[in-house]
């Protein structure tokens, strides 16, 4: 007999709110020139101009995000984002 297939379920908020490090990240080189997708990139991240900060949780999908674009952005571990800077929605 053909065993039950697993459900795939959807995890939970608490379960969502592993404790990701904060990283900043900012724009660090010019988007002129630069491939659509690595420019639809940096605006996912909120980077928009020269210089530009945002704070984000470092979840697989920002890990990646700020690995397409690695060349063009400066990235530091923060403990906790300062209470003036914009992060990412959670």
């Amino acid at each position: 007999m053909a065993e039950p297939q697993q459900q795939a379920t959807t995890p939970t908020p608490a379960q969502e709110e592993k404790d990701y490090p904060y990283v900043e990240v900012e724009l660090v080189r010019s988007l002129i020139g630069e491939p659509r997708r690595h420019r639809a990139t940096a605006h996912a991240l909120g980077l928009r101009r020269l210089h530009q900060r945002r704070v984000h949780r470092l979840t697989p999908a920002i890990a990646g995000m700020l690995r397409r674009i690695h060349h063009m952005i400066r990235v530091r571990q923060i403990s906790a984002p300062e209470a003036n800077t914009k992060t990412k929605a959670q």
